[in-house]
């Protein structure tokens, strides 16, 4: 399951209709109304209901798919916060040095890590 599936899913619920959703995301209302179709497709049951007033009403399926769909992203988010002190650092190489006369192999050991 991609990512942007769930996060598409939870845009749709949490604007409570196919064209807040998709003015959200900035895409099309008909690619949106797509991609539910596909989602439902892909799960093999039906999420929502569709009313004649435009909103969307969750099945009981969708409810539970809604649920899993926030713990996945709550997991992800999470995950995200903490890999991004390390994204922030990951070209970085410290080093610490004690005796001076290990200074320059350190600078030239620096100079040939960084021409990669």
């Amino acid at each position: 399951m991609e990512l942007r599936k769930i996060s598409y899913f939870l845009k749709i619920v949490e604007c409570g209709s196919l064209s807040k959703a998709a003015r959200s995301l900035n895409l099309s209302q008909p690619t949106l109304s797509r991609f539910l179709d596909n989602l439902e497709a892909d799960v093999g049951v039906k999420l929502v209901t569709r009313s004649k007033s435009s909103s969307l009403v969750l099945t009981k399926a969708g409810m539970d798919y809604l649920q899993t769909a926030k713990r996945i992203n709550a997991l992800w988010t999470e995950l995200d916060a903490r890999l991004s002190p390390i994204r922030k650092n990951e070209n970085q190489i410290i080093l610490g040095i004690h005796d001076d006369y290990l200074y320059d192999f350190a600078q030239e050991c620096t100079k040939k890590v960084t021409q990669r």
